[in-house]
């Protein structure tokens, strides 16, 4: 990310970094040089990231706060991954670009997973991750077109 982000600022593009923190180090000091501002926020963990709809690794990054953010301006918006894109419905999307990086294959991940996984609760935990993200991938689809 960091590249990205030097050559974005390199390329003459303002960059808004909304990202999720993992650790209670706080922002590195050298994104300050190339970002107009910066927003961290909580991934919800454990339990609060479970959600009966949508898949861990994206309802876990559902956040009012970054919500409220994006909706303040018309920025164009680079998404990471598919991890957080469960806002998108609620985004505005009007006159506004949405590009979503995916640079994982989430769905070889969930299988590879379960197949490997010797405890029969994570073994089903990542079978069932692997139904909602063919799911969810479905109804994303539409909302980017």
């Amino acid at each position: 990310m960091m590249n990205r982000i030097m050559m974005l600022k390199k390329m003459g593009i303002s960059i808004h970094l909304h990202y999720f923190s993992y650790n209670e180090r706080g922002t590195p000091n050298e994104l300050n040089q190339f970002c107009e501002s910066i927003h961290v926020y909580e991934r919800k963990k454990g339990h609060k990231g479970f959600s009966v709809k949508l898949l861990y690794i994206v309802y876990s990054r559902m956040n009012d706060e970054l919500l409220t953010n994006l909706q303040n301006d018309k920025h164009p918006i680079l998404l990471e991954g598919i991890h957080c894109t469960g806002m998108l419905s609620e985004l505005d999307l009007d006159n506004r670009k949405v590009i979503v990086r995916i640079h994982n294959e989430e769905s070889r991940y969930y299988k590879e997973l379960a197949k490997a996984e010797s405890s029969f609760f994570k073994k089903r935990f990542s079978a069932s991750s692997l139904n909602f993200l063919s799911k969810y991938l479905n109804t994303l689809s539409p909302t980017l077109k």
